[in-house]
């Protein structure tokens, strides 16, 4: 089944199951009293959509997956996310461009829709697309509806971004929409490039991945998905303020500043002088959310669980999907299948099927029972241990040597093996290697000793897997510091000019504060397995660097 028809009957299922817009009342406007923002005002078609169960199937889909393990208070949802983004469109339009119904008509449904294709635990899904499309001999039918599609190579849209393309390209979801707006001045064809920030899944009939499109186009695209858009706008604010951390983003000061700007030949949402500050700010306080509430060792700990469990229940979907109740669970054969579920009906299906790795993944989050650190080893560490002073080198060396030249070479042989070192994780292959190489340390009676029944019944290859688990913490981008988004008027000639944070001597976070490492073991076998960790690590350098 292509991409297309699974989407056909994805929709389908959410408003048979959900209910149908005819029985949505008419009044004439809605008013939602937001955490974040007020008071939202919404119109009539506006609360229709808003009612539907498209936009109400988010009210399930937790903003920050597994985050509330770490953050109690982290539990909002997409559904109040898609609201503020609606409403900060609008707002950041107004401070740019005089009022124009249609183009705001055409923002805060974009924000409204944007995050309609997250599955379950939101970004987790997203995960879920990319390691099926790892293993492409394990999953041999359920990449192809997505990742094998012709033309897709080239495409930069998110996972959930490019299944909300098609769902707002769908046929019916596109009837149903020209239905809500037959009244209004909107632009329709312009709202899945919004959320895609002008990416089309497929090559379209000019032979490209996107549509040159004007000034005004592209600044409606870029308030909702650029480099300082609403969404993130939102996402920080939201996030911090569930979270309980205090940051100092000042959006109040920096929203009269937004601007068009022309870069590389293609519009840009920019910030001019007076807003750097407030800008610099923002970005800040994304850096600071990463490592503290996104990449949280816990977070990342429980959604690494969850995703072993998804994954392992696709692959083996066969042995059990003939005693389920299908008209409750739909199986889930491919990762695009998990968009039928929202979080709470997922976790009941990885808890009834017949699967002792999902099952027993289920058991061990109700219990707080998920993997522990059994290292974790930062970038900035280990080029500490690694770093050898020029004294120190010239020692080693003989009478004759270019010590210089011969210093520059070890200096950067160090260095490569720092960053060939978070290379190593990159391949599934490579990594199930590297836990095959760890477990040969210990007796795999002693293993088995601790695995309950039902995993006793699961291949030692899988259990390898499933017992250990090795994560690299993602890379922050930096672009938004170093393209020049910044608008400002030179003093002496008079001439605008575009200018970036760093040319103005604001500086992003490095790289070494943030890239990590985590050895992750069920708790288990923490002892058993932490000495054998630590020794592989030292092992792959040198163990005097450790000493």
């Amino acid at each position: 089944m292509d991409i297309n028809k699974k989407i056909d009957k994805i929709i389908n299922h959410i408003f048979e199951n959900y209910g149908f817009s005819e029985t949505i009342s008419d009044k004439p406007r809605l008013l939602i009293h937001d955490n974040i923002h007020g008071t939202l005002k919404f119109q009539g078609f506006e609360r229709k959509l808003i009612n539907s169960p498209i936009i109400q199937r988010l009210t399930h889909i937790k903003q920050m997956g597994l985050a509330s393990y770490v953050y109690p208070g982290a539990t909002h949802n997409r559904f109040t996310h898609s609201l503020g983004v609606s409403n900060l469109s609008k707002r950041i339009y107004e401070n740019i461009k005089d009022n124009n119904q249609e183009d705001i008509n055409t923002l805060r449904l974009a924000g409204l829709l944007h995050d309609i294709g997250h599955g379950p635990f939101s970004h987790l899904t997203d995960k879920v697309y990319s390691i099926v499309s790892s293993y492409p001999k394990k999953f041999p039918d359920n990449c192809n509806e997505i990742f094998d599609e012709p033309d897709r190579i080239g495409i930069e849209t998110n996972i959930h971004e490019y299944i909300a393309f098609h769902f707002i390209e769908n046929k019916s979801m596109k009837g149903f929409l020209k239905d809500l707006y037959k009244d209004v001045n909107i632009n329709l064809d312009l709202v899945p490039l919004c959320i895609t920030g002008n990416q089309i899944p497929y090559k379209n009939k000019n032979n490209n991945y996107s549509f040159d499109l004007d000034e005004d186009d592209t600044l409606l695209i870029k308030i909702i998905n650029g480099f300082s858009d609403a969404d993130k706008i939102d996402y920080i604010l939201r996030d911090s303020h569930f979270t309980g951390l205090p940051l100092p983003i000042d959006f109040q000061r920096l929203l009269p500043f937004f601007t068009t700007i022309k870069n590389h030949d293609s519009f840009e949402l920019g910030v001019s002088q007076k807003g750097a500050r407030a800008f610099h700010l923002l970005l800040q306080s994304k850096s600071k959310m990463f490592p503290t509430v996104y990449q949280h060792h816990t977070t990342l700990a429980c959604e690494s669980l969850l995703l072993f469990g998804i994954v392992n229940s696709i692959y083996n979907v066969k042995e059990f999907s003939s005693k389920l109740d299908k008209e409750i669970y739909i199986p889930i054969k491919s990762p695009i299948d998990l968009l039928y579920y929202t979080d709470y009906k997922l976790l009941n299906y990885l808890k009834i099927i017949e699967n002792p790795i999902s099952n027993d993944v289920i058991r061990r989050l109700f219990t707080r029972r998920h993997y522990r650190i059994a290292l974790r080893v930062f970038l900035w560490d280990l080029k500490r241990r690694l770093t050898i002073s020029y004294d120190e080198f010239k020692k080693t060396c003989k009478n004759g040597d270019n010590i210089d030249e011969l210093y520059d070479k070890k200096v950067s042989s160090l260095e490569r093996k720092v960053f060939d070192f978070a290379e190593l994780f990159t391949d599934p292959d490579s990594i199930f290697k590297i836990k095959e190489q760890i477990f040969e340390k210990v007796s795999w009676n002693e293993i088995e000793e601790k695995l309950s029944q039902d995993l006793k019944k699961v291949e030692k290859n899988v259990l390898i897997e499933y017992i250990i688990h090795i994560a690299v913490a993602e890379e922050y981008h930096n672009r938004p510091y170093t393209e020049p988004y910044i608008k400002i008027i030179d003093v002496f000639t008079g001439k605008k000019e575009l200018i970036s944070l760093e040319d103005m001597g604001f500086r992003g976070p490095d790289d070494e504060e943030i890239l990590q490492t985590y050895f992750y073991v069920l708790p288990e076998f923490l002892d058993i397995l932490k000495p054998h960790i630590i020794d592989f690590v030292k092992n792959y350098f040198d163990p005097k660097y450790f000493e």
